[in-house]
């Protein structure tokens, strides 16, 4: 279940890293690799409380069933029924209001708020390097 969600988190973060204008491939902590988003791996650490407080939820709240899961090789995959259950209270978490930074926000809002963050100081310390050079 938490790979799942974590896999939801890596394109949340991916989009809001796009809208917000920064390259997906670029990072600061994992290694830069073509065909690697690293900036996303490197964001994603500061979201996944949100899917680990999901599926804590889950199963402290015993919603979770072995109906949920699909014995294959070596272990067991999230099926159907399982996804459905927990994208559902994934997105009721994102939706949530919380106060951050001074202000009422969903968490799915604090990715993107987040990206934008980030690539304003680049935006910043680029302006402020090249009037340094001046």
């Amino acid at each position: 279940m938490l790979n799942y969600a974590y896999g939801v988190l890596y394109s949340l973060v991916e989009k809001a890293c796009i809208i917000a204008g920064l390259d997906p491939y670029i990072g600061f902590l994992h290694t830069d690799d073509y065909n690697k988003k690293s900036l996303v791996f490197d964001l994603i650490e500061m979201f996944r409380i949100f899917a680990d407080e999901t599926v804590v939820y889950l199963f402290s709240g015993r919603k979770v069933k072995v109906e949920f899961f699909d014995e294959i090789k070596g272990g067991f995959s999230l099926n159907k029924d399982g996804k459905a259950i927990l994208i559902g209270a994934l997105n009721s978490n994102l939706d949530e209001s919380v106060r951050y930074r001074g202000r009422n926000i969903q968490r799915r809002n604090i990715i993107q708020f987040e990206c934008h963050s980030i690539a304003n100081s680049l935006i910043k310390e680029t302006k402020d390097a090249d009037m340094d050079s001046v």
